[in-house]
């Protein structure tokens, strides 16, 4: 569980929300973010961790806007 935690304060101190519509991120692209400062999650994991803090609006293709 303490990975978690450390992922999400990783993403608190690194991702932004944004009202843009031409701001998002694809999974694929938050992943490889992930990867380089070594997390190393599934993309449904990822998308789990985002989901619970409320962040983003998540669709079909999984991109996180």
């Amino acid at each position: 569980m303490a990975k978690y935690e450390d992922m999400k304060k990783f993403i608190r101190q690194n991702f932004i929300e944004t009202t843009s519509k031409k701001d998002r991120l694809h999974t694929c692209d938050i992943l490889d973010i992930l990867s380089d400062n070594k997390f190393l999650f599934s993309t449904s994991k990822t998308a789990q961790v985002f989901k619970s803090m409320n962040m983003g609006i998540h669709t079909n293709n999984c991109s996180i806007k």
